[in-house]
C-alpha cells in the first residue's frame, strides 16, 4: 500500500477508530498534550444530508476562508 509513497525517512501516524467530535474551544499548546475536556461524539454517515447538517453548524464556521478580515 503507497509503496510508491513509501520514504523510510518519513514518519506517519497510522489512525484507528477515528470518530468526529463537536468543537470546543482551547488555548494552543506546542508539542502533543492530553486534553481533560469530555468529548461529545457526533454520528456521522448516518446519511449524506446528516452529515452536511454537522458540518455546517461545528466545522464550516471555524473553518478559515482567506477573506475573512478577523482573521
Amino acid at each position: 500500500m503507497f509503496e510508491e509513497e513509501y520514504n523510510p525517512d518519513t514518519y506517519a501516524w497510522l489512525l484507528e477508530n477515528v470518530r468526529v467530535i463537536k468543537p470546543f474551544p482551547v488555548k494552543g499548546k506546542l508539542s502533543l498534550w492530553t486534553c481533560d475536556h469530555e468529548m461529545e461524539y457526533l454520528k456521522v454517515n448516518e446519511s449524506d444530508e446528516k452529515n452536511e447538517e454537522i458540518f455546517n453548524e461545528f466545522f464550516e464556521p471555524i473553518m478559515y476562508h482567506g477573506d475573512r478580515e478577523e482573521w
